[in-house]
């Protein structure tokens, strides 16, 4: 995996008879809520090497407007592997 492409997935194991509240949360058939915070989760934000200049600022204005103050980064096209 290259190192621009990590990313974090968790799974929650739940042994409970409930199943239709979990931590004050209504539990649809798919899934369960959990309350996270964004500030832990997000490091930095990247966007694809093509696109537009622009596209990075309108990143950079939603996470301003929500609070996400984090950097974000435009990648660059990686060189072809020999």
């Amino acid at each position: 995996m290259r190192e621009r492409e990590r990313e974090l997935r968790a799974t929650i194991d739940v042994e409970d008879d409930d199943e239709t509240t979990w931590v004050g949360h209504t539990v649809g058939s798919v899934g369960r809520t959990v309350p996270v915070s964004l500030d832990d989760l997000v490091e930095r934000i990247y966007v694809a090497p093509t696109s537009p200049s622009w596209f990075a600022e309108l990143v950079r204005s939603v996470m301003s407007k929500y609070g996400l103050e984090k950097p974000v980064s435009q990648t660059e096209i990686a060189a072809p592997h020999l």
